[in-house]
């Protein structure tokens, strides 16, 4: 899994598997609710992003293409698209935030979660060593609940992880 999206109005993740070449939509418990294939449209999806109120699933593909889906995988459109390029050594999955424009940047060699603004200024990171998350490959924010879901590859396991006392 590389990257994953939150649909708050249904408390869902989206979780694309580039491997598979498949969109996975789970409970935040991690109910396996449904999937969809993405090939031919995007054979290697990397990235995804949720718009609830257009019951729609946009998602990103290594080869520089956006392909539209509605959230039961028909493909609706696909449009040509510039691949976004993240400058952290070992960056591998990314998520945005859709209220603030945040990025969300998961980088497997550091175990860590990095946090950018909409023009790529650094605003924090998270080190996921002490929750023994040893293998980030995507991770989302959700504000509303305050906490991080993070994909680990090699676990196949999605963490939710609250802030402590220090934020």
């Amino acid at each position: 899994p590389e990257g994953v999206a939150y649909d708050a109005t249904r408390d869902h993740l989206f979780i694309a598997d580039p491997q598979a070449g498949r969109v996975f939509e789970v409970t935040r418990s991690g109910v396996f609710v449904a999937s969809f294939a993405t090939a031919p449209a995007a054979p290697y999806p990397t990235d995804l992003a949720v718009d609830p109120a257009g019951d729609r699933v946009i998602v990103s593909d290594s080869s520089g293409h956006l392909a539209e889906f509605s959230r039961a995988g028909v493909l609706r459109g696909l449009y040509p698209a510039v691949p976004l390029g993240v400058r952290i050594p070992g960056a591998s999955g990314l998520s945005v935030e859709r209220e603030t424009l945040r990025r969300v940047v998961t980088d497997p060699v550091a175990d860590a979660v990095f946090f950018l603004s909409h023009t790529g200024a650094a605003l924090g990171q998270i080190s996921l060593e002490p929750y023994g998350i040893r293998s980030p490959s995507g991770a989302a924010w959700s504000r509303e609940e305050n906490r991080l879901y993070v994909v680990d590859r090699v676990a196949q396991k999605l963490y939710a992880v609250s802030p402590g006392a220090d934020g």
